[in-house]
């Protein structure tokens, strides 16, 4: 890579005068440097595959939803043409958080890093240990957050049981023996009101048998889903 004229503040810090652009068939694992051209400002990441990293970098960047933020506001403010892919270097997958921290450890800090984690990033931080003021305010910050309350179980009255099995018992009509007409809204309650058995009574109403009537009871309409 040429060395352009706005990169001498960059150099400083990190030689990238001699570092490759990514290329679309580079699909080796390795450390990377998204470069700002413009600026001078570079970002550190790692990526098992180089090529599918850079790309999703790019969606990422357009789709203005990056999780660094400062790289997000340098892209938004000088546009894709003002940035760059460097390879930093090629090295096998065991050993790119190692060397990502390598670099991390050098940079980090500077006012030409993007990065805003010293840490390399990925699988949640092992090492990490933070201090009890960061601990605190961590707790602080989820003090005034609504708790969702536990759903409360209490048992069902007779009364609410009843109103229940009401609601959905199947609703018939029948011709008392006296000849009024009667409505029943729950079989097995009415059978037992009148002394009647409720097998006999489903044999008569429903009409699926030779059963005509039951004590005097007999079908004489369909209500909802009787016949």
């Amino acid at each position: 890579m040429v060395a352009h004229k706005d990169f001498f503040c960059v150099i400083i810090y990190m030689d990238l005068g001699n570092l490759q652009e990514i290329k679309s068939i580079d699909k080796n694992s390795g450390i990377y440097i998204i470069l700002n051209k413009k600026s001078g400002k570079f970002y550190i990441g790692r990526a098992n595959n180089l090529k599918d990293r850079k790309t999703r970098h790019i969606a990422s960047l357009i789709r203005n939803d990056h999780a660094n933020k400062h790289l997000q506001r340098s892209f938004n403010l000088y546009g894709k043409k003002h940035f760059i892919w460097l390879v930093a270097e090629k090295c096998k997958i065991s050993i790119l958080r190692k060397r990502e921290q390598f670099y991390l450890d050098e940079y980090f800090g500077s006012k030409y890093c993007y990065n805003i984690n010293p840490n390399s990033e990925g699988g949640g931080f092992p090492s990490r240990i933070f201090s009890e003021e960061t601990l605190k305010k961590m707790k602080l910050s989820h003090l005034g957050k609504k708790q969702i309350k536990k759903r409360e179980w209490h048992s069902l009255s007779k009364s609410h049981k009843k109103a229940i099995s009401d609601s959905i018992a199947k609703k018939y009509k029948v011709l008392s023996p006296s000849g009024k007409v009667k409505k029943i809204f729950n079989l097995k309650s009415f059978c037992n009101l009148n002394n009647l058995i409720p097998s006999c009574m489903y044999e008569v109403i429903s009409g699926k048998t030779a059963r005509k009537s039951h004590k005097g009871y007999r079908n004489i309409c369909e209500l909802g889903v009787n016949s």
